[in-house]
C-alpha cells in the first residue's frame, strides 16, 4: 500500500459539534467533492474534507480528521432581492418581471400570508460542473417556498495563491431563485404561469453532460415543475460573480398519480 494511502479502519467516524440545532428531517447533503452542507434553522453550515490526510502517514496512531475545523456559515433565512434572477431573463433574451413585495405563495397559513418566518427546509448539492471549477452547487429551499441556488463566486486574485483558499471557505453567493413570484424564463412554445407559487419539495437530476442538468419542484398546486439548469465561468470576471447562468422552465404538469407526465414533454 502507497506511503500516502490510509487503511480504512484508520478513519474512525468523527462528530460535528453545531452550536446551533438541525430543525429539519433533510438538512444534510454530501456533494461529489464529499463537502459536508448542513441545514440549521436559518442557516447553512458547510465543512470542507481535510485534504492533509492525502500527506504521508508519519505516526499511525495519529487519528485523522475527515473535515476540517473551520467552516464557511452564510444565512439563508433573509430574501433575497427580487431582480437577482434579471441575468437569467437577459441570458435568454426575454422580458424581465418581478414582483416588487414579498405578500405570500401558495395556500399555507404561513406561506399564504407572507408570514416573516423563513427557516431552512431542505438543502442538496447539484451534479458536478455546474459550479467553479466543475464543483457542485448547493439548492436550499425556505419555508417561503423559495429554492435558492448558492454557488461559489469568482475569486479574487489573493485567494488563489493556496489550494486551501481554493476550497469552500471563500463567501458564497445567491445565484438565481425560484418560487413565490421569483420566475425564471420558459423554453420557447411553453407558457409558465404568472403565479406566486409555494415550492414543497425539490431533486436535482443526474448529470446530463455538457448541456447541464435538470432541476425538478414540487409546488402546493400539486404541479412538477422541471427546469433546465446550465452555467459557464470565466476566470476574468469580477471577484465574487457567480457565473453565467442558462435557466429555462421547460415543463410543469399536475402529478396526478404514477405516470402522469404528459407524453409531449420535452426536455
Amino acid at each position: 500500500m502507497p506511503a500516502f494511502m490510509l487503511p480504512t479502519d484508520a478513519l474512525p467516524l468523527e462528530s460535528v459539534h453545531l452550536s446551533i440545532l438541525p430543525k429539519t428531517t433533510h438538512n444534510l447533503s454530501w456533494s461529489a467533492d464529499n463537502e459536508l452542507a448542513i441545514g440549521c434553522d436559518d442557516c447553512v453550515i458547510i465543512y470542507v474534507p481535510d485534504f492533509s490526510l492525502c500527506a504521508p502517514v508519519i505516526n499511525e496512531r495519529d487519528s485523522p480528521r475527515q473535515y476540517s475545523e473551520a467552516a464557511l456559515r452564510f444565512p439563508v433565512a433573509l430574501q433575497k432581492p427580487h431582480d437577482l434572477n434579471r441575468h437569467l431573463f437577459e441570458n435568454a433574451g426575454q422580458e424581465f418581471t418581478a414582483y416588487a413585495t414579498f405578500t405570500g405563495a401558495g395556500d399555507g397559513v404561513l406561506t399564504g400570508h407572507g408570514s416573516t418566518l423563513n427557516h431552512t427546509v431542505a438543502l442538496q448539492w447539484s451534479p458536478g460542473g455546474l459550479g467553479r471549477m466543475s464543483r457542485s452547487v448547493l439548492a436550499v429551499l425556505t419555508s417561503h417556498g423559495i429554492i435558492t441556488i448558492y454557488c461559489q463566486g469568482a475569486p479574487d486574485a489573493v485567494a488563489t495563491s493556496g489550494a486551501r483558499n481554493a476550497g469552500s471557505l471563500r463567501p458564497w453567493t445567491a445565484a438565481w431563485h425560484v418560487g413565490a413570484g421569483m420566475l425564471v424564463p420558459a423554453v420557447e412554445g411553453h407558457d409558465a404561469p404568472d403565479k406566486r407559487e409555494c415550492i414543497i419539495s425539490f431533486a436535482w437530476a443526474p448529470n446530463t453532460g455538457t448541456k447541464g442538468t435538470l432541476l425538478a419542484y414540487l409546488n402546493t398546486d400539486r404541479e412538477i415543475v422541471i427546469l433546465r439548469v446550465h452555467a459557464t465561468h470565466d476566470h476574468t470576471t469580477l471577484p465574487g460573480h457567480p457565473g453565467t447562468w442558462h435557466v429555462l422552465e421547460v415543463a410543469r404538469f399536475v402529478a396526478d398519480g404514477p405516470h402522469s407526465m404528459p407524453a409531449d414533454v420535452s426536455i
